[in-house]
């Protein structure tokens, strides 16, 4: 299935009705979208000493991506935020979509399939560290000399 073929799938039409009338429909929708973005990865190429070796590697899931799959933009932040309306069922794949998705770009990012440093950026994951002394703020004072002699 080519990317086109994919997103026109489900295609809305434009109007007030939700492309989504339940929850099954949206979990079998991101099932779709892992099948595809499995299906297709990233296919690198690389030349050495004139050799030339093809390596693939997966792409990660992200929302952004699973919006633009199912051609729905905005409707993420309406799901959540009127998910009384949409019942309890909403909650739950929401929910497992959204920790699918980070759970895979962690997991990625930890065994070197993505970058770490960016997975931990977009999944607010930081590392901090705390340089102080007794609680007191540390003040380094640089002297440059230079290195000519005269």
């Amino acid at each position: 299935m080519t990317y086109n073929q994919a997103l026109t799938k489900y295609k809305k039409k434009r109007g007030r009705p939700p492309k989504f009338k339940t929850a099954e429909e949206l979990a079998k929708a991101f099932e779709d979208y892992k099948a595809f973005v499995d299906a297709n990865p990233f296919e690198i190429r690389t030349i050495y000493k004139g050799e030339e070796s093809v390596r693939y590697v997966p792409h990660p899931y992200t929302l952004c991506g699973f919006m633009v799959f199912i051609d729905s933009m905005s409707e993420w932040c309406d799901w959540k935020r009127r998910v009384k309306e949409r019942g309890e069922d909403f909650v739950g794949v929401l929910t497992r979509i959204e920790t699918e998705v980070r759970d895979q770009q962690v997991n990625g990012g930890m065994a070197g399939v993505y970058n770490a440093n960016l997975t931990a950026r977009l999944n607010g994951l930081t590392d901090k560290k705390d340089v102080t002394s007794k609680g007191e703020r540390i003040d380094l004072k640089f002297e440059i000399v230079d290195g000519k002699s005269e």
